[in-house]
């Protein structure tokens, strides 16, 4: 039969600071650049994914303390 490629579903993934997300994909043709695609996840608004999402971009917005001496 014929195989198509996905253009959106829901991909899961466990991450290992927030622990299990199921994050909604769109796969987008890019156009003049033929076969290269983006793929882009987000969460519904208000989800537990969506919390989980913010806490991940805090975390990586906080400064690294300074090296020990």
């Amino acid at each position: 039969h014929e195989v198509r490629a996905k253009t959106d579903g829901v991909k899961r993934f466990d991450h290992p600071v927030v622990g299990p997300l199921a994050l909604r994909f769109e796969n987008l043709s890019v156009n003049g650049a033929p076969g290269q695609h983006l793929v882009v996840y987000h969460a519904d608004p208000g989800s537990p994914e969506d919390h989980a999402l913010a806490l991940l971009g805090s975390y990586a917005a906080t400064p690294a303390s300074d090296p020990v001496r």
